[in-house]
């Protein structure tokens, strides 16, 4: 048999020692340097040509019919709730999906809207201020929607019922107009469901009321021929208990009545009501500044991003990290190249030429 050989350990790799690493980017930093400035130039050169854009803001408030006094719970109790309590569909963030809704930006999608051109107002439909052209006029439609949809934004607040409306375009005039459109497209759109729903419901109120109207009159009928026809009712427990219950049904049915032709009157009111259904806080105003571009911002980001890739590409590109042995020496070359380091920051136009030189 012949003895195994002896298998020998893989060497255990070495830590990184700091000022390896400084000697490696300070052996680069001109190569980095050009890397870096080659991306963030570019990118903030990009981002100041770029058209700038304008934002319009406006919030309103919901307003929701109130139940009359006193009916809320006897309507309930008929089946009739939807037609005295507050609309369901009056919540802040219904109403700031409305307005992002398609009920609302595809009308806008087919309209004119004013604009400055050479000076002179012109009307101008939506898809010809983007210089949106598609196949057919569906695919037109379809296409402005989509950009009005990323164009306006809502949130709303709870607490206070506020909702909160912005639009967005790279064309001021636009931006006012379709903000102000949508405002009223959006008082038109619940008012037309408000009265449709009034509508509705007083048809519904209609008929019960000659129901109800019709029960009163049979127990009022009963009631009185019971009396007329037992007169010592004080006299009988029997007689006694009967007159309660045909008054207690009376006064039940009287009861129903009054609540149904309340509920009545008020969905005749609001059939007919035109007045607006939303309280405006911020009315849409002309925008003076543009927006911010962002620009420290993001170029913070590509500087902090470039900076990153060019450590990294030093280190790939100078595989030094375990040639050096001779930590003295190797304290030496970092001091110069330190250095030199300064010099380039004294004089930075240096760096091109010698760079230049190199290749």
């Amino acid at each position: 048999m012949h003895p195994h050989p002896t298998e020998q350990a893989p060497p255990e790799p070495r830590p990184i020692r700091i000022l390896t690493l400084l000697h490696v980017l300070l052996t680069s930093r001109r190569k980095i340097v050009l890397l870096i400035l080659g991306i963030v130039i570019p990118l903030a050169l990009l981002q100041l040509n770029m058209a700038r854009d304008y934002s319009v803001d406006a919030s309103f408030v919901p307003q929701s019919r109130r139940t009359p006094n006193g009916l809320a719970g006897v309507a309930s109790q008929l089946g009739i709730s939807s037609a005295l309590q507050t609309d369901a569909n009056a919540s802040p963030a219904f109403y700031a999906d409305l307005v992002r809704s398609r009920a609302l930006l595809g009308p806008i999608a087919a309209e004119s809207v004013l604009v400055t051109v050479d000076g002179q107002k012109r009307a101008m439909t939506i898809a010809d201020i983007y210089r949106i052209r598609e196949k057919t006029s569906e695919d037109t439609r379809e296409s402005v929607i989509e950009r009005l949809s990323r164009e306006v934004s809502s949130n709303s607040v709870q607490k206070t019922g506020v909702v909160n409306l912005r639009v967005t375009s790279n064309n001021p005039e636009v931006a006012l107009a379709i903000s102000r459109r949508l405002l009223t497209l959006l008082n038109e759109f619940n008012l037309n469901v408000r009265q449709s729903q009034a509508s509705a419901e007083r048809r519904f109120s209609e008929n019960r009321l000659g129901e109800v109207s019709a029960a009163l009159r049979r127990s009022e009928a009963e009631l009185g021929s019971f009396l007329s026809s037992n007169r010592s009712v004080d006299e009988s427990p029997t007689l006694r208990f009967e007159q309660e219950s045909l008054e207690r049904e009376v006064s039940l049915q009287q009861e129903l009545y009054r609540t149904l032709s309340a509920a009545y009157e008020q969905a005749r009111l609001d059939e007919v009501r035109d007045t607006p259904v939303i309280t405006i806080l911020q009315a849409p105003e002309y925008p003076v500044r543009p927006n911010s571009r962002g620009l420290i911002p993001k170029t913070m980001l590509a500087l902090f991003l470039s900076t990153l890739v060019g450590v990294l590409w030093g280190i790939s590109v100078r595989n030094t990290l375990a040639e050096s042995e001779d930590e003295q020496h190797e304290r030496e070359q970092v001091a110069r190249l330190w250095q030199d380091t300064l010099s380039d920051f004294r004089r930075p136009w240096l760096i091109f030429k010698q760079e230049s030189a190199h290749q």
